[in-house]
Parts: structure tokens; C-alpha cells; sequence
């Protein structure tokens, strides 16, 4: 469920980067058009890599939260240059959770590869103490 979610939001995203993209290099604003409208694709990429590979990678899924907090700011900031009155703050909001999100995913995967080696340490400890009883530890000679 949690999955289905996060696609859509990235799906959401990209949308709205693309479609700001497309509009600001209409708007005789290639550049910055330009650097939204990539974003927006590669969020897009990164959702069709994501379901066609069938490989969850938490260290991109981290990258991807940031470029998207990135893009978000940037979308912002050109909300607000062009003076909108409520749109920047839901953008601003949107980045600031990405952001959010990738404290989140890191403080897990910090917490997920400390507890691993921490198990791996004691599961190598247990057959030591297993090979000891048994008689069977191996030589450091060979």
C-alpha cells in the first residue's frame, strides 16, 4: 500500500514539474524551463526503472526524495517570481516533506545496517562459541 502511495506521489510530481517545465520555456524561459522539465522526466524515469526492474534500492529512493525536494524549492521560487498568490506555499510545503522524507528513509536504513551488522556479529559469535564446544574451530595455519 505504502509503494502504491509513494509512486503516485512521484507520479504527482513529476506531472506538475513537467507541466511548469513545458510552460516556462513557452513562456520565453528556456533555461529555467529547461531544468524543470528534466527533473519532471527523471522522475519519471526513475518510477518506470523502479517498476520494470522490480529492484528497491533505498539509497535512490533517497536521491530521488531529494532531487524532488530540489525541483520542489526551485518550482517555488519561480511561483514566486511570477507572483502567485497560493501555489508557492503548496510547493514549498511538498519540498519541504521531501526533505522530511529523506531524514526519515536515512535515520531506517541507518538504524536497518547497524541492526544487521549487530546480528551478523552475534550470529559469527554463536558459531565460534558453537566450533569451540564442538572442537571444530578452524586453524589460522591454513
Amino acid at each position: 500500500m505504502y509503494k502504491r502511495f509513494g509512486t503516485i506521489a512521484h507520479l504527482l510530481t513529476g506531472f506538475v514539474l513537467v507541466l511548469k517545465g513545458y510552460a516556462k520555456i513557452t513562456d520565453h524561459y528556456p533555461a529555467t524551463g529547461s531544468i524543470i522539465l528534466l527533473f519532471g522526466l527523471a522522475i519519471f524515469g526513475y518510477v518506470y526503472y523502479e517498476k520494470r526492474q522490480r529492484v528497491h534500492s533505498p539509497y535512490l529512493q533517497m536521491l530521488v526524495h531529494f532531487f524532488e525536494g530540489l525541483a520542489l524549492l526551485f518550482t517555488t521560487y519561480v511561483y514566486i517570481d511570477e507572483g502567485k498568490t497560493y501555489i508557492q506555499y503548496a510547493t514549498l510545503a511538498a519540498g519541504i516533506g521531501m526533505f522530511v522524507t529523506v531524514y526519515i528513509l536515512y535515520k531506517k536504513q541507518k538504524k536497518y545496517s547497524l541492526h544487521s551488522k549487530s546480528k551478523m556479529k552475534t550470529e559469527h559469535t554463536a558459531a565460534n562459541e558453537l566450533n569451540e564446544a564442538q572442537g571444530t574451530l578452524p586453524s589460522s595455519e591454513e
